[in-house]
């Protein structure tokens, strides 16, 4: 397994990231939850549409429309470890929250990587 730094010139935690309307509840949920934990991800050979807590029968409506806005605020990322390591590489991510960065002033991303 490898671990990558991916740096960026664009910053990857911002309100704008997130799909949807910039009012609507579910969205300023998803902002709130990403500026305190960041954002996660595995590439799509293992990554599921949704989180498994998402998937409960008992979360509410609201609950799986924050999860889809936190997931569409990772779509670039996903789409970067998809073309940068193929759709045969295991790989898991994250970005963290501004409050854990070592250099926040710089956006970047970790990656861990095991190829097939």
């Amino acid at each position: 397994m490898k671990h990558y730094v991916v740096w960026s010139k664009r910053p990857l935690l911002h309100p704008c990231a997130i799909e949807g309307d910039a009012q609507s509840p579910s969205r300023i949920a998803a902002w709130g939850r990403i500026r305190a934990q960041g954002l996660t991800g595995l590439s799509s050979a293992v990554d599921s549409p949704l989180p498994e807590s998402a998937k409960d029968e008992n979360d509410t409506k609201t609950e799986v429309e924050i999860e889809k806005a936190i997931r569409s605020a990772g779509k670039e990322i996903r789409k970067f470890v998809t073309l940068r390591w193929g759709e045969d590489a295991q790989v898991a991510w994250f970005a963290n929250p501004p409050s854990l960065q070592s250099l926040p002033a710089l956006a970047h991303w970790h990656c861990m990587v095991r190829q097939s």
